[in-house]
């Protein structure tokens, strides 16, 4: 692969893989390891710790590194991810040398939710202003950045965060589902659908959760053959917990922790639907959807935000109003009835889906961004 034009990158994000979290900012990980291919790239990264104290020296650390390596070396390109939390350096270092600043942003920081976003926006919009280029994962998100922040569309470029990992995420054969079922301790008589995500705020896990219960009271000749699978935590477990309880469906749910993500795969693959309930402005593009797609599985998600980047209702899953359970519900039980061909061909179209998103098929998405003059 020929390197581009311009030929060496600094790399920042406060998002990054370590070995004790090693699938926290993967996109970020998968981003450098394509960047290797064109540039002489450095990075400055920031990897998750749980004290307080810790992550405060470790922000102060990671503040010092950015400004010492703009302002002592030339890089042609300024590379930025998740640029909330680095936007006060960023404005220092503007004031002080001109650079090429490009920011890739990638949803909450750009469009928080929590009170350090919120208070961080401000600066947020300023450095967005002197970046000479945006970048965003998806074409939803590409008019949200124009229109709320001004930002002119020749300067972004759309570039799915690097895709999915194909090596990773694949459909299995139908003997390699029984094996993973086992795993699992799933039941073998059963068909399963299921959901991943933080157990939090606007990711619609009591949507999902929700519709399970109208299944039960209005439905429940389909729970002889369907189960439920939840996987994720997060600040709002225990409340999702006493949900189920109250319902009475705790006996067609099963609970999983976080999973690495060959083993999210192997989730994703014996599903026979993938839920993507989320009702979050800021979900960018859902790479998630695309994962199950990769493996196979169709998805029902809420029509809005990125989802509707590349979930095509009814040729490679349905899509219902957002926050409405009762919609999910009527979407379920379609599915459910659908007759073996249809299902066939849609799990095709899942597959074609999700070819636009390896990392071959992105080498062009990738390369655009830092050509000039193109929209």
């Amino acid at each position: 692969m020929n390197k581009v034009k311009t030929e060496s990158m600094l790399m920042i994000s406060n998002l990054y893989p370590s070995e004790n979290h090693q699938y926290y900012g993967t996109f970020v990980k998968n981003f450098y390891d394509i960047s290797q291919n064109y540039f002489d790239v450095d990075k400055v990264v920031l990897c998750k710790t749980n004290s307080k104290i810790e992550k405060l020296i470790s922000y102060l650390n990671f503040y010092f590194k950015i400004i010492f390596n703009i302002l002592t070396k030339n890089y042609d390109i300024v590379y930025v991810h998740y640029i909330s939390h680095v936007s006060l350096p960023l404005l220092f270092c503007k004031k002080l040398k001109k650079f090429n600043l490009y920011i890739n942003v990638h949803g909450s920081d750009v469009v928080p939710s929590n009170k350090v976003g919120k208070k961080l926006l401000p600066y947020t919009y300023k450095i967005l202003k002197q970046a000479e280029r945006i970048i965003v994962p998806s074409s939803y998100y590409e008019k949200l950045v124009e229109e709320e922040f001004c930002i002119d569309k020749q300067n972004i470029r759309v570039y799915a965060s690097g895709g999915i990992n194909d090596k990773v995420f694949f459909e299995r054969s139908q003997k390699e589902k029984e094996i993973i079922l086992k795993e699992f301790d799933l039941e073998k008589d059963k068909k399963y659908i299921g959901f991943a995500s933080r157990i939090d705020t606007d990711k619609g896990w009591e949507i999902f959760v929700d519709a399970i219960n109208i299944i039960k009271k209005e439905t429940p000749k389909y729970l002889d053959e369907y189960r439920f699978i939840i996987v994720g935590e997060g600040k709002d477990y225990n409340k999702m917990l006493e949900m189920i309880n109250e319902y009475e469906i705790e006996n067609y749910i099963k609970l999983i922790n976080l999973l690495p993500q060959e083993q999210l795969s192997e989730f994703y693959s014996i599903l026979d639907w993938f839920i993507f309930p989320s009702y979050r402005k800021a979900e960018s593009l859902g790479l998630v959807g695309i994962e199950a797609m990769a493996c196979g599985t169709p998805i029902i998600a809420s029509n809005m935000a990125g989802p509707t980047t590349y979930v095509k209702d009814e040729i490679n899953g349905f899509l219902f109003e957002p926050k409405n359970s009762r919609e999910l519900y009527n979407v379920i039980v379609k599915s459910i009835n659908m007759d073996k061909k249809s299902y066939s061909n849609m799990k095709l179209e899942c597959l074609a889906t999700a070819g636009l998103y390896t990392p071959e098929s992105m080498r062009v998405s990738y390369r655009r961004i830092f050509e000039e003059g193109v929209v």
